[in-house]
C-alpha cells in the first residue's frame, strides 16, 4: 500500500499534541486566512497551526514552518492504523512554478520536524496544495528536483482535489471483522436447530473464549463478535424450551462462566 492510500484524517492525533494548546486551529480556516472566500478545503479536519505556533513561541525571530499540520491514518480493509502526523504547506495562490524555491520548502519542512521531534510519528512525505490548474504545472517542477536531490522525493504537489478526495473522514472507512460473522452465526443458528445442541453449546463457549481475549487488545474486533453471539442466545433462551439435563447443565455452566454475556 502507497502511503497515501485509503487515508482518513484523524483528529484526536491533534488534540494529543502537546502544542494543540498553542496553535490549534481547523484546515479550511487557515485556508480561507490566506485565500478568504474561496473555500478550497472542506471543514472539519482539526490542525496545528505552525505559524500562529511561531508567533506565540518565538516573538521576536520566527523561523520559516509549513502551514499546517492534520493526524492521518491507513485503512487497510479492516480497520484504520498507523497514526501519524502529516505536514502540509498551502500554495494554493501560486499559478506555476514560478517563485517556488527547493531550500525554502526544505526549510519549512525541517524546522516544522524539529518542533514535533518529541510529538509523536511524523509521516516521512510532505503535501504541497496548489489549485487545480496550477498542480498541473507545478509536477514537473517537483519532479525534476527530485532526480536531482533524492531526499526531495517525498516532497509532493498536491491540487486541492486530490486533498479533499484523498482524505476522508474516518466515517468513510467503517471497522470490517477479520472474524467472518456471517458465518459464525450461520453456523450457530444451524447447530441451535439441531436435535443435539451440545455442539451449540460448545461452539458458544469457543465464540466467548475468543471473544474475551480480544476484549482489551481488539476491542472493535470484540464486540463484532459478541453482539450478535448475545442475541442468538436470547434467542436460544426463548425458543428452546425441551432442554435434555446435559443440556440445562451446560447451559447453565456457560452462565457461570461467562456472567456478563449470557445468562439462564
Amino acid at each position: 500500500m502507497a502511503w497515501n492510500e485509503n487515508l482518513a484524517y484523524n483528529n484526536k492525533i491533534i488534540s494529543n499534541s502537546k502544542i494543540y494548546n498553542i496553535c490549534a486551529s481547523e484546515l479550511d480556516k487557515i485556508s480561507e486566512r490566506d485565500y478568504p472566500t474561496k473555500h478550497y478545503l472542506k471543514t472539519g479536519i482539526l490542525c496545528l497551526d505552525m505559524d500562529e505556533y511561531e508567533k506565540k513561541i518565538n516573538k521576536v525571530q520566527q523561523d520559516r514552518t509549513v502551514d499546517a499540520v492534520i493526524g492521518i491514518n491507513n485503512y487497510d480493509g479492516h480497520q484504520l492504523k498507523n497514526s501519524r502526523k502529516l505536514l502540509i504547506e498551502l500554495r494554493m495562490g501560486y499559478t506555476g512554478p514560478q517563485n517556488l524555491d527547493r531550500a525554502e520548502l526544505t526549510e519549512k519542512v525541517n524546522h516544522t520536524r524539529s518542533i514535533l521531534n518529541q510529538d509523536g510519528t511524523i509521516e516521512s512525505h510532505y503535501v504541497f496544495v496548489f489549485t487545480n490548474s496550477a498542480y498541473t504545472r507545478v509536477r514537473r517542477w517537483f519532479r525534476d528536483f527530485s532526480e536531482e536531490y533524492h531526499y526531495f522525493s517525498s516532497y509532493e504537489p498536491w491540487s486541492v482535489s486530490m486533498v479533499n478526495d484523498m482524505i476522508l473522514s474516518p466515517d468513510n472507512y467503517p471497522y470490517i471483522p477479520y472474524t467472518d460473522i456471517d458465518k459464525m452465526t450461520k453456523d450457530l443458528n444451524l447447530k441451535m436447530r439441531a436435535d443435539d445442541r451440545l455442539p451449540f453449546l460448545e461452539r458458544i463457549d469457543f465464540w466467548l473464549k475468543t471473544a474475551s481475549k480480544l476484549r482489551y487488545r481488539k476491542p472493535q474486533e470484540f464486540k463484532a463478535i459478541i453482539t450478535p453471539i448475545m442475541e442468538i442466545w436470547n434467542n436460544y433462551k426463548k425458543s428452546i424450551t425441551n432442554r435434555s439435563d446435559e443440556e440445562q447443565l451446560q447451559a447453565e455452566i456457560l452462565g457461570e462462566d461467562f456472567p456478563e454475556f449470557i445468562n439462564m
